[in-house]
């Protein structure tokens, strides 16, 4: 992380911990209230961006005889079949670029 932007992560925590509106925090502080607001809008994007989404899951049929495989239909209609003795790391990496891409 660059310096300038601790300094600002240090500010926007001790904001959060003031219980102060940003423009008093900003005053007591002699920073713009503007630049205090917009990096305390930016530190909370980052951290949503960063912070692993639940989706919900609805199962559609029920297996008459043990599959083999599993299927994934993902909001964007994409289907991921997964099957058996499937290579972990590979799921986990297509999981996670798929997280990502969002």
């Amino acid at each position: 992380m660059k310096p300038k932007e601790d300094i600002w992560r240090a500010r926007v925590e001790r904001l959060i911990a003031s219980g102060q509106s940003a423009r008093e925090f900003a005053a007591a502080e002699g920073v713009n209230p503007k630049s205090l607001s917009g990096y305390k809008s930016h530190f909370a994007r980052q951290a949503r961006e960063r912070t692993p989404q639940l989706v919900k899951v609805r199962v559609t049929s029920q297996a008459t005889e043990p599959s083999s495989a599993l299927e994934v239909v993902l909001p964007s209609g994409a289907v991921l079949r997964v099957t058996a003795g499937c290579d972990e790391t590979l799921l986990r990496k297509v999981v996670r670029a798929l997280g990502e891409s969002r």
